[in-house]
Formats: C-alpha cells, sequence, structure tokens
C-alpha cells in the first residue's frame, strides 16, 4: 500500500473529505419539514470526520473501495440538497398523486439507499483500518477480519467481506487442488463461520460432495477416516483398535472414491499437522478443483497444512459490536437499564475484549439483574485476574476469567457440580441429556422440589447451564434424542476448575496407557479416565471420597481385579461400558452407595443375582451387552431402579415377568435396533399378553405406573378363531406418565386386524412417540390429542393409507413419515383453507412411493405465512409420484432448506418455479 507524505494526505483530505463536509453543512440548513433527513446526514457526517482524522494520523492513501464509496456519497448528497430545495419551494404543497415524483416517495428512497452506501462505506472503511493495525505484526498474506455469527442473529460488520473473500477462494476456476484456513484464538468465532460457508455449499452445486469432521485435539485416525467414509455412504466403524491392515484398506477406498470427485473437505479444529493422504487417504493430486478448509488457533498449523497464502486471520468484534451484542444478551427488550448500570455494564462489555464466546456468556451471567452492587462485583471480579492461573491449561488468561465469571454466577455449588461433569468427556462429544442427569441424580446433586420428579428437575439445571451460554443444546434428527455439545475452551475450563478447585482427576481423551499412580489422584471424589487404552487396573485402590469413577471406551481393558472395587465404599457412579470386560468381580456388588451403573457395549455373558444386594441402585444400563444371556429373576427386588436400558441384548432368552415389580421404574429400553431384522430380535420381543410362564408382556407393564420412557417391540396377542388380536383395551390407558414411546410391532404381525386402542389418547404428556411396522389401516384419532407431542416418527406403517388431522397438535416441532407405502395425501391444509402446523420445524418424507401431494389434492389449497410459519427443513427422498410441491410454498416465512434428490428435482416441472423463488434454498442429494 502507497506510503503519502503529510501534504499529500492533506490534499486527499481538502479534495475529497472537505467538500463532502461543506455540502452536509449546506443540506443540514434546512427547516423542520425535512427532519427526516437530518439523523441521517449527522451519522454520515461523523463517520466522514472519523475517516478524515485517520488518514491524516497513518498518511495512508484509503483503498479505492473507499474512494468509490465516498464519490457515491457526494452524489447522494447532492440529491439530499435537490429534495430540501424542493421541500422549501414546495412549501404549500399538498404532496398529491399529481406530483412526479412525489416529496415523501422521494425521502423514503433516499434514506432506502443512503442506508445501503452508508453501511458499505462503514464495513470497507472499518476493513482497511483494521487491516493497517495487524500489518505490522501479522505475516503477509490476504487477510480478512471476521466476526462470528452466534446464534442470536448477530453479525459483525466484517463478516460479508470474510465470506468473500473465501467464497472467492473455493470459487476459483483454478483447478488445482488447494488447501485453505481460518486460524485465531479459542472463542473467536471460527467454527460459527466454518458452518456458515460449509451450510452455504452443502446446498449447491459447486462441489460433488461436501464434508465435515471435527478433529479436535486427540483425534484418531480411524474415527476421522470412519466419518469421511459416513459421509460418502461407504459405511463406518468407530472402533479405536482398527489394525493397520483395516485402515490402509479404508485409506485406499476413500482415496479412490475421491479421486473422481470435485469435494470440500472442512476440517474443524485442528491442533496439528494431519497428513491428508497418508494417513487419511485424501486424494491431493485430484485436478478437478476440489478444496480443503482447516480451522485452528495455531497459525503454525495453516503453516505446516500448507495453507499460509489462503488464510484468514480471525479478528476479534469492535467495542461497538461487542457492546451491541452483549446487549441483546444480558438485557431484556422491554426494560430498560440506568445510566449507571450500563456505564458499568459498557466497562464488563469491554472487559471481554471483543470474544464472542465470553460476551455471550459473561452476558447470560448478568441477565435479570438489576441492582448496581451486582455489577460493580462482577466488574471487579472479572479485573483481577488469579495470579496462579495456569498457561498450560490451554486457555487464554484473559478468556478465563470472563468465562469463569459465568460459572461463579452459577446459582449454587450444585449447578456448579453439574457443569463440571462435561469434563468426564471428551471435547466436543455430543452427550445424551438424559443419561447426564442420570449420573448427577446417581452422585447425589439433584434434589427433587416438592412433587417434582428428579428427572424433571435435572432437566431444569440443563436448560439454566444452556441459557448461561455453557452446554449447546442440539437434536438427533434420526432418533430425536436430545444432546448436549460444549465448546471446547468451555470444556477446558471445568477441567482447570475441577482440577483445581473440585478435588477432580479429569483425564479423558488423553492417550493414557496405565492407570494414573496414587499420588497423581489423591483423595479425589471425581475420577474420569475413559476414552484412553488403559488393559490393566491396580489390584489395590484406595480413593476413600471417591463419588464417580469412568472407565468407559478403554477398549483394552478386559478384566477389573476385585481388590480394585474393594475399598470404594462411597462411589455412587460406575461408567465401565464400552470395554472387553466378560464378567465382573465380586466386590462390585458390595458397593452399597452405588446408585447408577453403566455395562453397555461389554462382553459380560450374565447378570448375577448378588447385582439384587445394590439396593440404592436408581440406573442400570446393559444396551449392547449382546453375549448377555439371562437377567436375575430377583431383579424385582430393586425396588429404587429407575432405569433399566436393556436393548440391543440380542442373546437374552427372555425378559423376567419380576421386571414388572419395579414401581420405580421410570425408563425401560427392550429394543433392540430400528433397523434389525425380526431374526435378530426374536429373543427380545415381548407378547401383548402374557403366555409364556415367567416372561414379562406389555400387560405386565401395566403394574409401573410412573413409567415415562418405553422402547418396546411387541408381538400381537392370543389368536382367537384364526383372528390374531393386537393390543386391547387397559394396556396404554394406563400409563399416564408416558413422555417417550418407541413401539415396534413385529413385521410377521401383517394378519392383525385391530388398530391401536384408543385409550392410548390417556397419555396426555407424551412428547416424543416412534412407531414402526404397524400393519393398522389407520390411526387413532386420539393421537391428535396429545397436546405436549413435539416429535412424531411412523416407520414402515406399511397399510397406513391416511393420517388424522396431525395439524391439531399445537407444538409438533418434527414430523418423520418413513416407508409407509401406501399414503397418498398428507392433506395439510384442508376445504381451501391453508390451516397447517403452527410450531412444525422439520419434516421429512422418505420411501413414500405413493405419496402424490403435501396438500389435499381435492380441495385447492394455496399455502401460506400461516400453513407452517416456523418450517426451516422439508426433506423429501425416494418420493417417485410426488410431482411438484404446493402453490404457495415461497410464502413460508421460516424455510432454510428444501432437500431433494437430483434425480427428481431433474424429473420435475418444477424447476422454473423454484428457480424464480426458492432455488436459493435447494440442497440437492444423491
Amino acid at each position: 500500500m502507497e506510503i503519502l507524505t503529510g501534504a499529500a494526505s492533506c490534499t486527499i483530505s481538502s479534495v475529497v473529505i472537505a467538500p463532502l463536509m461543506h455540502l452536509i453543512d449546506d443540506v443540514l440548513r434546512r427547516d423542520e419539514n425535512t427532519q427526516l433527513l437530518q439523523d441521517q446526514l449527522n451519522r454520515m457526517k461523523a463517520l466522514l470526520q472519523d475517516i478524515n482524522s485517520q488518514i491524516e494520523h497513518e498518511q495512508r492513501s484509503p483503498p479505492d473501495t473507499v474512494k468509490n464509496w465516498l464519490q457515491r456519497i457526494h452524489h447522494s448528497l447532492e440529491d439530499a440538497k435537490g429534495v430540501i430545495h424542493r421541500s422549501e419551494q414546495d412549501r404549500w404543497c399538498l404532496d398529491c398523486i399529481f406530483c412526479k415524483p412525489r416529496l415523501a416517495t422521494q425521502i423514503r428512497e433516499w434514506n432506502t439507499n443512503f442506508d445501503k452506501l452508508f453501511s458499505n462505506l462503514r464495513t470497507d472503511f472499518s476493513i482497511f483500518h483494521h487491516a493497517q493495525q495487524v500489518i505490522s505484526s501479522a505475516p503477509l498474506q490476504p487477510e480478512a477480519l471476521l466476526q462470528t455469527v452466534p446464534e442470536s442473529g448477530f453479525v459483525g460488520s466484517g463478516i460479508k467481506d470474510g465470506e468473500m473473500q473465501l467464497q472467492s477462494w473455493l470459487e476459483d476456476e483454478d483447478r488445482q487442488f488447494r488447501i485453505m484456513g481460518i486460524y485465531g484464538m479459542g472463542g473467536i468465532g471460527k467454527t460459527s463461520l466454518l458452518r456458515k460457508i460449509y451450510n452455504a455449499y452443502k446446498k449447491g452445486k459447486l462441489f460433488e460432495a461436501v464434508i465435515w469432521v471435527t478433529v479436535s485435539r486427540t483425534y484418531n485416525i480411524a474415527e476421522l477416516q470412519g466419518l469421511i467414509a459416513e459421509n460418502l455412504n461407504l459405511g463406518s466403524t468407530t472402533s479405536n483398535a482398527e489394525s493397520s491392515s483395516a485402515l490402509d484398506m479404508r485409506k485406499m477406498k476413500l482415496c479412490a472414491c475421491l479421486r473422481e470427485k470435485k469435494f470440500l473437505l472442512v476440517l474443524e479444529d485442528m491442533w496439528m499437522q494431519l497428513q491428508l493422504d497418508e494417513e487419511l487417504g485424501i486424494p491431493m493430486g485430484n485436478d478437478r478443483g476440489s478444496r480443503v478448509l482447516i480451522s485452528t488457533r495455531d497459525f503454525d498449523v495453516i503453516k505446516r497444512m500448507g495453507a499460509e497464502e489462503l488464510s484468514i486471520n480471525m479478528q476479534t468484534l469492535s467495542s461497538d459490536e461487542g457492546w451491541e451484542l452483549f446487549c441483546r444478551g444480558a438485557f431484556k427488550a422491554d426494560s430498560a437499564p440506568t445510566k449507571d448500570i450500563v456505564d458499568v455494564a459498557t466497562e464488563i462489555a469491554g472487559e471481554c475484549n471483543g470474544l464472542p464466546l465470553a460476551i455471550n456468556a459473561v452476558a447470560a451471567a448478568m441477565k435479570g439483574k438489576t441492582r448496581l452492587n451486582e455489577w460493580e462485583v462482577a466488574l471487579n471480579h472479572m479485573k483481577n485476574m488469579d495470579p496462579g492461573f495456569l498457561v498450560s491449561s490451554g486457555i487464554d488468561k484473559g478468556l478465563y476469567w470472563r468465562l469463569k465469571l459465568s460459572y461463579d454466577s452459577l446459582p449454587n455449588s450444585v449447578f456448579k457440580n453439574c457443569f463440571l461433569y462435561c469434563a468426564t468427556l471428551p471435547e466436543d462429544w455430543h452427550f445424551e441429556v438424559n443419561n447426564l442427569v442420570e449420573m448427577w441424580i446417581g452422585e447425589g446433586l439433584v434434589n427433587s422440589r416438592g412433587t417434582s420428579n428428579l428427572m424433571d428437575t435435572g432437566l431444569s439445571y440443563v436448560e439454566l447451564l444452556i441459557e448461561r451460554c455453557l452446554f449447546q443444546s442440539i437434536y438427533d434428527d434420526d432418533d430425536g434424542l436430545r444432546r448436549i455439545q460444549v465448546h471446547d475452551i468451555v470444556h477446558d475450563l471445568a477441567v482447570y476448575i475441577g482440577e483445581n478447585e473440585e478435588q477432580c482427576f479429569f483425564r479423558t481423551a488423553k492417550n493414557l496407557k496405565e492407570f494414573p499412580a496414587q499420588k497423581e489422584i489423591g483423595n479425589c471424589k471425581r475420577i474420569a479416565i475413559g476414552h484412553n487404552n488403559i488393559s490393566v487396573l491396580p489390584t489395590d485402590f484406595r480413593c476413600p471420597n471417591l463419588l464417580t469413577l469412568t472407565l468407559d471406551y478403554n477398549e483394552s481393558l478386559r478384566e477389573v481385579p476385585n481388590g480394585f472395587l474393594v475399598n470404594l465404599t462411597s462411589l455412587r457412579v460406575l461408567n465401565l461400558s464400552t470395554t472387553q470386560l466378560e464378567s465382573l468381580p465380586m466386590s462390585l456388588w458390595h458397593l452399597r452407595q452405588l446408585e447408577y451403573l453403566n455395562l453397555e457395549e461389554t462382553l459380560i455373558k450374565d447378570l448375577p443375582e448378588d447385582i439384587c444386594n445394590l439396593s440404592q441402585l436408581q440406573f442400570l444400563h446393559l444396551h449392547s451387552c449382546k453375549n448377555l444371556e439371562s437377567l436375575p429373576p430377583k431383579m424385582g427386588q430393586l425396588e429404587n431402579l429407575r432405569t433399566l436400558n436393556i436393548g440391543n441384548c440380542c442373546s437374552l432368552t427372555g425378559i423376567p415377568r419380576e421386571i414388572s415389580q419395579l414401581t420405580s421404574l421410570n425408563t425401560l429400553w427392550l429394543c433392540t435396533s430400528y433397523l434389525c431384522t425380526s431374526e435378530t430380535e426374536a429373543n427380545s420381543i415381548m407378547e401383548v399378553e402374557g403366555v409364556k410362564s415367567g416372561v414379562c408382556s406389555l400387560r405386565d407393564l401395566t403394574n409401573c405406573p410412573n413409567l415415562r420412557e418405553l422402547e418396546v417391540h411387541v408381538k400381537a396377542g392370543i389368536e382367537v378363531e384364526g383372528i390374531r388380536s393386537g393390543i386391547k383395551e387397559g394396556i396404554m390407558g394406563s400409563w399416564l406418565e408416558m413422555r417417550d414411546l418407541v413401539l415396534i410391532f413385529d413385521e410377521e404381525d401383517d394378519d392383525v386386524v385391530e388398530d391401536l386402542p384408543q385409550d392410548m389418547g390417556c397419555m396426555k404428556k407424551l412428547q416424543r412417540f416412534l412407531l414402526r411396522n404397524y400393519h393398522g389401516r389407520s390411526l387413532p384419532n386420539c393421537i391428535c390429542e396429545f397436546l405436549q407431542l413435539e416429535r412424531l416418527y411412523l416407520r414402515r406403517c406399511f397399510q397406513l393409507g391416511n393420517l388424522p388431522p396431525l395439524e391439531r397438535l399445537p407444538n409438533l416441532r418434527y414430523l418423520s413419515l418413513h416407508s409407509c407405502i401406501k399414503l397418498k395425501e398428507l392433506e395439510i391444509g384442508t376445504s381451501g383453507i391453508a390451516r397447517g402446523f403452527p410450531m412444525l420445524q422439520s419434516l421429512k418424507l422418505e420411501s413414500l412411493p405413493m405419496l402424490e401431494s403435501l396438500a389435499s389434492s381435492s380441495s385447492n389449497v394455496v399455502w401460506n405465512e400461516q400453513t407452517m410459519p416456523k418450517l426451516q427443513v422439508l426433506t423429501i427422498r425416494d418420493c417417485q409420484s410426488l410431482k411438484g410441491l404446493p402453490t404457495g410454498i415461497d410464502k413460508l416465512p421460516n424455510l432454510r432448506s428444501i432437500v431433494v434428490q437430483k434425480d427428481w428435482w431433474e424429473n420435475n416441472d418444477i424447476e422454473f418455479f423454484l428457480e424464480k423463488k426458492l432455488y436459493h434454498l435447494l440442497v440437492l442429494i444423491e
């Protein structure tokens, strides 16, 4: 960039800036009838003064883009002067229809155009100014200074320029393979930008494959390969212990697939160099214009990956942008804070140093606080850093204290300990909400409030942690289960606080090969060493105050010595899942305080009757124990048991009837898999009526009045005179507390004549319902009485020809119809009125070969803004009879994506319609 002398810069000021300043002064001399223009002109005058002072101070010529905007502003101000002159000349004009153009219209149009000019000038100059600040210290490269795109919808001023820079690199016609990078400190918004780019190109046609992979600090090559393969529909396994030959085989498979495609691979959160070709199988010689986009905190990773020339350095928000984002999170829209609070709040926002993660967390912590002293205490807290803070913790010191304010502001120690539990899991892990709450309950962190259920109370804790921006909520669209994710910086915060303040030992996913020494652990109350490679446990282990121990995903662990557990008398939560354990030590059954036991995906063959000694046990997880052959008959003695998960235990010879004696039972999972065949599920199928001695039937479960979650594979009732009946009245009507029901019928029940019973309408609290292999021709209308139902899944309902009026469900947010082969119409909007679903966000239609219309074909429905006002995603796959989409679909105000197969799109005569109105929403899939 050319450096000018002081005289030259003054010339620029006099030639370019000064005339504009004089012009504004002239325009401002107008009467009160042009008040609408005054604020705009004052804004521009202030900005021009700022630009003028910066140019004179830095003695640098502004870039051509800024000069061009200044020229356009000059013309706009001339227009404004003309408008004012006209208003003075036509002082007595009534602005009637005979005036061409009308004065009011002229003023309004000028304001609209001026807004755009002002915004673009401010953006371009901001980028120019910030670039000068970093050019002396940063390596020479094409930088764009970007801000994050948080969930609040706030967008920093530089985001459009950053997107344009990335788009230019991605869409360059150069067919050579390119690696691009984004770098910057943690919490600055790299992931938000990547998601924005990923979502944009996932919808488009530029790349044949768009793949997202989170790498993380302790990545595993097999897992990364598996994620890429899964994105390419090549199949996937997630085992950490794959042989080198298996890795090489998959590497060759990936290379062969990607070599023939133009692909975009997004590698988020990289901490070290990754050999794309040698380790993953990414063909770097691909000459189809493929791109790899990486994000990292370390510019050295950018250089080692060869992305230095095509890299973006993420910068923090400006003070104004940071303040705007802070206000959105800290203050309610309907109540203005006092001036004293605003003054302190401005300082607090400034202490966040423009980091979106810190701003959101601190704002959430201060939300609702109305006393000045609360704000002053928070400001003082942020300004006094811990001098002993460990730099090696991986968190920037300043960011640590800003986030810790959100932690310290939690209501009490219970919430703080609940938050710290996220450190027991790996970074970037999606953990199931109910399972997390169970562990909280098991350790005694959740106490019932009056008549509230413990699970409901624990879920309210989750909501508060989400509100404080410490947890992020996500849903799995395939199963509808809610999961939680935490930012890796927030995860680091939990590890640091837990180990330094709360007597915890957190070493999850740290590549440990040996159990930590006794002196390292000391007298901890929580030990988390899952997701490692520990194969041997000590025979004598003492930790008398230990409450929680997680050893999950140590896939080489085959034995737990008897002496390992014998002294852990205070233990309440134990996780041994996804290990190679074939048997359990006798000392396990003497842990009388144990409340949570997870043995999922182990190789155990039986569960000894000694488990009945665990009188405090509340949660027992045995999912995918595929060698498990039997359960002890006396399990009914576990009177405190709330959760029993024996899903996917394919070797079970039967489910003992004593399970129905568990009157405290809230959750019972019995299904193997939604996709397994009837042969693999034969041993876990539950009869509707009791026909086998000692084996539990569906009717037996009427003795469990507190059931809230049930997943069960059932077989129809007794055959009478050649007719086999379905589920009779008097069973489902007893489950008054049911929230989550997965009902899978036997595929061979195609001769069952009865539909679902009407008394299922008694389940007024139902929130999720999945129905599979249902052979009824219709669904009972009582389903429309589930006023709290949010997620409905109908899969492989082969005889289902029509649906009840589901639009009566006021809270339905997700509707998935799969393999309902006789369904012809959805009838969204009836009787000529576009009546639809008020809360529906996602509509997923798959393998519906006879579906002809989303609306009623006989009523000429035209959709409008009220049909599905909150719909965001419409997915259509394998619906070959569907010809076009309803008229008015372009009126849906929140529609973001229409996911369709490429061949369906090309074979339907709707391209012109969508190209004009919704083409930008299309996501084409194979």
